[in-house]
């Protein structure tokens, strides 16, 4: 398998934008902003993001 997948949940969802958004701005990479603005709209509405990815 060349890739992996994980599902976050709410509360894991909210930790993790917390520890992303510590990561200082001109350290993040784009790919790192989208998590994070993606992971907000899964919070509000899904509860649940799935990543599939290496």
């Amino acid at each position: 398998m060349t890739y992996g997948e994980t599902t976050f949940n709410r509360v894991q969802l909210m930790r993790l934008v917390e520890e992303l958004e510590a990561v200082p701005h001109d350290e993040r990479t784009p790919v790192v902003d989208r998590v994070i603005e993606l992971s907000k709209v899964a919070i509000t509405k899904s509860f649940y993001l799935h990543l599939t990815g290496d």
